[in-house]
């Protein structure tokens, strides 16, 4: 029994190899980099010239096109791509048989990486609550139930997917994005080129920061080409705390007035006065100002501008400002004015 099973199998086996010499049914046909070195890659910056070698049976003719309009023919080809670009390179086999197989590979010939993120606040109050379910579905069974007041999320989720390469790309995916959120900490993901890894899941991350505040997010995204590429943005978690009285009052006392002069003006705007000067922002912080300059005439004002800096731009902590515009629509011809008396007032912190 043993050896019938053994002579059996045999036959199998020659049967298959004849099916398949005589069909071609488990011919094999494949695109190769002609080096082979198992580092072979796909990619590259323009101008990228790569080397394509057919896998096929003997009796096959090959031809190629490389998806840039160009054409070739024969096993072993080589084509230079000068343009950036997704490219999808076609081979065909016909063989004598006049059997015809098509094999197509994906060429990426890559531009700058390009970082670029969104990012959202992750609810601090996604979590199921069970009571305050029972409480809103009925109301009458828990009288001195009060729902917990939410605090401001402070965990925010990052999202680097919108830059370039896109993690969706098996050829071409970033190597890794690296975060630095701003506070102090930073962490870096390898994206990878596994079929297998989650890419998309690599380009997010979560962070929880600490306090609410103001910070600025930096993103390096990193090409599997050695490239980067960094953005950085400003962004706002929870909800910061308003300053007191005492900061508000410290900040309007922070602005001192340097210098301040006028003129009668004949030449831009006839009738008025052209006011001028400096302010030195001699706080800690960038905030904007009102400027209000009154005129006189003698002992009587005769005319009154306000020249609002607050809200157009912020002057720089630590910088001597310097100011002009003009007052016009006096009571009185600008030659009578005698003194112009220049205030800063509304310091408003950025």
């Amino acid at each position: 029994m043993l050896r019938r099973g053994i002579v059996a199998g045999l036959v199998l086996l020659l049967g298959i190899a004849l099916a398949t010499s005589m069909t071609g049914c488990f011919e094999v046909e494949e695109i190769w980099h002609c080096l082979r070195d198992g580092t072979e890659r796909w990619f590259g910056r323009a101008p990228l010239t790569l080397c394509f070698e057919a896998e096929v049976d003997y009796n096959g003719i090959v031809t190629w096109e490389f998806g840039d309009g160009a054409a070739g023919a024969g096993e072993i080809v080589s084509h230079t791509y000068t343009e950036v670009g997704v490219y999808e390179v076609v081979m065909d086999v016909v063989y004598t048989s006049g059997k015809l197989v098509t094999v197509t590979q994906t060429v990426v010939v890559a531009d700058d990486p390009v970082a670029a993120f969104s990012h959202k606040p992750i609810p601090s109050g996604g979590r199921f609550n069970f009571t305050a379910s029972l409480a809103k579905l009925f109301p009458a069974l828990f009288p001195d139930y009060e729902e917990e007041e939410q605090e401001d999320s402070l965990t925010v989720q990052f999202d680097a997917r919108p830059s370039y390469p896109t993690h969706d790309s098996l050829q071409y995916r970033p190597a890794s994005v690296a975060w630095d959120f701003g506070d102090g900490t930073q962490e870096t993901k390898n994206v990878g080129s596994n079929i297998f890894s989650s890419a998309g899941r690599m380009m997010m991350i979560k962070h929880k920061y600490a306090e609410a505040g103001v910070y600025d997010v930096t993103l390096t995204l990193t090409d599997n080409l050695g490239y980067s590429d960094s953005v950085t943005q400003t962004i706002t978690v929870g909800t910061p705390s308003a300053p007191d009285d005492d900061e508000e009052e410290d900040l309007a006392d922070q602005f001192t007035l340097v210098s301040s002069d006028w003129e009668v003006d004949d030449e831009e705007e006839e009738g008025c006065l052209a006011i001028y000067g400096s302010v030195l922002n001699a706080g800690p912080l960038d905030a904007g100002i009102q400027l209000t300059a009154t005129a006189y005439a003698g002992a009587v004002a005769v005319g009154s501008f306000s020249h609002w800096v607050a809200g157009v731009y912020n002057i720089t902590a630590g910088v001597d400002y310097q100011y002009s515009f003009f007052l016009c629509n006096l009571s009185v011809p600008a030659e009578q004015v005698t003194s112009v008396v220049v205030e800063v007032t509304d310091a408003t912190a950025l």
